[in-house]
């Protein structure tokens, strides 16, 4: 895996998260209309570990028809370390305002971690590829 795919990855999960975010907002901003029932993203982890560990062996299997993202003895980047699965509307629920607007705010919160963690992994490997092409240079 090159460091070009590592930072694609990184990017997908930053869609990912950025898309929570926009779901959690409108949650927020829907919290006092009536009949509006709160939604939640539901996310799919892709086998992320086992495709990097068969990478590294260039075992070569092929996860590709499994949702995972290992093909041909290399981690497809463009398919990320986590997808998004669905959106659900979670109804049936007796929590007044107050509590949705809560649950909301919460899932606002860790869709915004979970990026800004993704911003800093994308943020260091640029840093590591910039230091691999100033030795490469000789500098």
């Amino acid at each position: 895996m090159s460091i070009f795919d590592a930072i694609n990855v990184a990017e997908s999960a930053m869609a990912v998260h950025r898309y929570r975010s926009e779901v959690a907002s409108e949650n927020i901003a829907n919290v006092n209309t009536p009949g509006y029932h709160r939604k939640e993203v539901d996310l799919r982890a892709t086998s992320f570990t086992s495709a990097l560990n068969g990478a590294r062996a260039g075992t070569g299997n092929d996860q590709s028809s499994s949702g995972g993202m290992f093909t041909g003895g290399s981690i497809d980047a463009s398919r990320g370390a986590v997808r998004v699965a669905g959106t659900r509307t979670v109804g049936g629920t007796d929590y007044d305002e107050r509590q949705q607007a809560l649950m909301a705010t919460t899932d606002m919160l860790r869709a915004k971690s979970a990026f800004e963690l993704n911003v800093k992994s994308a943020t260091l490997l640029k840093s590591m590829a910039l230091s691999s092409l100033e030795i490469g240079r000789g500098s």
